[in-house]
């Protein structure tokens, strides 16, 4: 039987590890985080009122058969109305629109783009990422997170969501069959934990029987993980996890700040499918 693999984050990591598993013969899902409030997708989920569409559009292209009708989505508009946007991000636009519907939406994508396996959103509900600072102060949304506008060398002491979301019956049905569940290698406290954050999830993840693996960065982050090592990695996604509990961590055996941030895609998908083989 086919190894059930269900993929979490958001970014260019998750998309990077996707491309790498998507050589295998398995059955991959990706839950793909939703919090994303800057640039094209924090632009059309202000106007319009949708779901950011950024990382659920890289994920797809990731698992597409057909990359050569997804590889015109990266194309971004430099003037006009559509000036700063993505044309995959319109894609999903429209499909959103028209469908009403964002499963249906994505299950008619998935089918008229050949995506080898299934993109699901972590939660179909409005909110945005909140973090205090080692020094007690506040930043609000993903983007100022993601993009410091404070001293990037203060820690952040912890995150959550405002509103509270809640995560869909379609994600944990994915959870509960998955074989293993994979923790994808991106940016920790705005890839990563956001899909942690959201109610059920990690309940999802406790209750599953699944393998739980999580990809360690190769570097770290300025404003967001400075000089952690990878014992810091895993302890802090340890304590976003929980109920849920690890069973192994990735590592890079050459990771230094002077090399690219992230684990390749295909070097990480070997190693799962060795885990999940054994």
């Amino acid at each position: 039987m086919r190894k059930r693999i269900v993929t979490i984050g958001g970014g260019t990591g998750q998309p990077e590890l996707l491309r790498g598993l998507r050589e295998y013969d398995v059955d991959l899902t990706a839950i793909v985080t939703t919090i994303d409030n800057g640039g094209s997708s924090g632009r059309l989920r202000e106007k319009y009122g949708i779901l950011p569409p950024g990382d659920i559009r890289r994920c797809l292209a990731a698992l597409s058969a057909r990359p050569e009708l997804v590889s015109e989505w990266e194309h971004r508009f430099s003037d006009g109305p559509n000036a700063g946007h993505t044309v995959g991000n319109l894609v999903l636009l429209e499909a959103f629109q028209k469908y009403g519907d964002v499963h249906e939406a994505l299950q008619h994508i998935q089918e008229r783009y050949q995506i080898r396996g299934n993109v699901l959103p972590v939660t179909l509900e409005q909110t945005n990422l909140i973090a205090r600072l080692e020094d007690g102060s506040i930043v609000r949304g993903e983007t100022n997170i993601d993009i410091p506008k404070h001293d990037p060398s203060l820690r952040i002491e912890s995150v959550w969501l405002d509103p509270a979301a809640t995560t869909t019956p379609q994600v944990r049905q994915a959870i509960a069959d998955a074989d293993m569940v994979v923790l994808s290698m991106g940016d920790l406290f705005t890839s990563l934990i956001p899909n942690l954050l959201v109610a059920g999830v990690t309940q999802a993840i406790a209750q599953s029987k699944a393998r739980v693996v999580y990809i360690c960065n190769r570097s770290t982050k300025p404003g967001e993980t400075d000089h952690f090592t990878p014992q810091d990695f895993y302890a802090t996604v340890e304590r976003y996890l929980a109920p849920a509990k690890l069973d192994e961590m990735i590592v890079d055996d050459i990771a230094n700040d002077n090399n690219p941030a992230l684990v390749s895609g295909p070097k990480a998908a070997a190693v799962i499918m060795k885990l999940c083989n054994s």
